[in-house]
């Protein structure tokens, strides 16, 4: 995949999470971990706040003349994608859950090991998720009653990643990532 991502692409929130490096809330989970090689991680989690500190600096230079040195913190914006798990918790009381490589209120959306690596696949909902259905040859995860909804797929992790990963591990990961992503489904290696 190019970057930047196009704007259509839904999902590309995940290949930024395993470009990255993200944090998780778990070290450990129920599968084995794999994570993306290091040289892909950047700084690049905090696009937004980054844009609106290079605004305010443009808008100082043109009242004042002077320049600004504007920053980014990696750590500061990966700290900022967690928010959902916080809101989560005050709303629930519930910590929120284990989930390692996986994405904690989404399924499936996460790593999945491929013939030669691993592949972070973002199938989200909806459209998406009936792009990855398709791209992957897979037309009975639309008809599980297991996977309808997200709830349904979340409380289902286990099943559908490992479907999912099964298939996945019939061919390369540069395989699946252009298959996924030529689908609209958002892939990284």
């Amino acid at each position: 995949m190019t970057w930047p991502a196009p704007r259509d692409n839904q999902g590309f929130p995940l290949c930024f999470e395993h470009m990255t490096g993200r944090p998780r809330q778990a070290r450990k989970t129920t599968t084995a971990e794999v994570r993306p090689h290091a040289a892909r991680r950047s700084p690049i989690w905090s696009p937004g706040s980054t844009a609106l500190r290079v605004c305010a600096a443009l808008v100082r230079r043109g009242r004042s003349g002077h320049g600004e040195t504007v920053g980014a913190s990696l750590n500061n914006g990966m700290i900022s994608m967690l928010g959902f798990l916080a809101a989560n918790y005050l709303a629930t009381g519930e910590p929120p859950p284990r989930t390692g490589n996986d994405h904690a209120i989404v399924a499936p959306y996460g790593l999945f090991r491929t013939k030669d690596g691993a592949v972070g696949v973002g199938t989200l909902a909806g459209a998406v998720l009936s792009a990855a259905v398709d791209a992957l040859g897979m037309p009975e995860l639309r008809d599980d009653s297991r996977f309808s909804t997200n709830d349904l797929r979340v409380a289902n992790r286990r099943a559908i990643n490992a479907a999912i990963e099964e298939r996945l591990r019939s061919g390369t990961s540069d395989y699946w990532i252009e298959k996924l992503n030529g689908a609209a489904s958002p892939a990284t290696g």
